[in-house]
């Protein structure tokens, strides 16, 4: 799709593409879709905590994620302590849980059984971060979203972060 209208009837301005003015549909940055719950985007911010991710993969993964959606901010926890004050005090759209934390080498499978099974935050869209596939399967049998890996920030991880978004 180019700078016309294509498929989703949207109208490109400065490389980002919009449905219609009253902000319904499919947003998009720089020719990729974005994430959209038929709102106006300018005016609601999507929230991601990132938990165990190391500096620069946490960098990588904001970079990726900022550079597709429009009004969208990943905040980082070191640890699932720092996840669950963040939780407490800010409300989050999605979770990413890094599949064995950087800072203190705890699972990430242990914060997603803790995430689902307390009834605050069961409904809560998670996402396991991993390059292990057969990790990423045992977080969706716990409960998570099918998750991806940091060597795959790609158009099938963006359309993943996309469905968790619009939920």
């Amino acid at each position: 799709m180019g700078p016309s209208q294509g498929e989703n009837d949207g109208v490109w301005r400065n490389g980002v593409m919009t449905r219609d003015s009253a902000g319904a549909g499919l947003s998009y940055r720089n020719g990729r879709a974005g994430a959209s719950n038929g709102y106006n985007r300018s005016m609601d911010t999507k929230r991601i905590l990132s938990i165990g991710q190391c500096g620069a993969d946490h960098a990588g993964i904001r970079w990726f994620v900022t550079s597709n959606f429009d009004n969208v901010e990943v905040d980082p926890a070191a640890t699932e302590i720092e996840a669950f004050a963040a939780l407490g005090k800010t409300s989050y759209d999605l979770v990413l849980v890094n599949r064995v934390l950087d800072r203190d080498h705890s699972q990430g499978l242990n914060i997603i059984r803790r995430l689902k099974g307390d009834e605050r935050h069961a409904n809560l869209p998670v996402m396991l971060v991993s390059n292990y596939p057969d990790a990423r399967a045992k977080a969706e049998l716990e409960g998570a979203l099918p998750g991806f890996g940091k060597a795959d920030l790609d158009d099938e991880t963006l359309g993943k972060l996309r469905a968790a978004l619009e939920r």
